[in-house]
């Protein structure tokens, strides 16, 4: 088998002491098991931290998002009551010059 090509595959067999060791047509090493399993394990490893780090930011999305909302229920909350402090005051000095009206009249008769 030392440096036969397979002439239908193009793959060469190599004796490297007791490992035979295969070469694609184009000259790179096939991988052995245990490289295969550690390249299989590394990238699932890289994929599974690429989806972790995804999560996150979209938990971080998400917590910006609530935080942005809750900032603006706040705000239209405050300018609600506003409106009604507003509002009271306006009621309040309507009520006020009703009253002063009717004392006017009061005294004028």
């Amino acid at each position: 088998m030392e440096g036969w090509i397979s002439p239908r595959l193009g793959v060469r067999f190599e004796l490297k002491g007791i490992e035979l060791v295969l070469y694609r047509a184009d000259g790179t090493r096939f991988l052995t098991f245990s490289e295969l399993a550690d390249k299989v394990e590394a990238e699932t490893s890289a994929r599974q931290q690429a989806e972790q780090r995804a999560e996150t930011e979209a938990l971080a999305r998400q917590a910006e998002t609530s935080a942005r909302q809750q900032a603006e229920q706040r705000a239209e909350t405050e300018a609600l009551a506003r409106q009604a402090e507003v509002s009271a005051r306006q009621q309040a000095e309507q009520k006020l010059q009703v009253a002063l009206a009717e004392l006017a009249q009061l005294k004028g008769t």
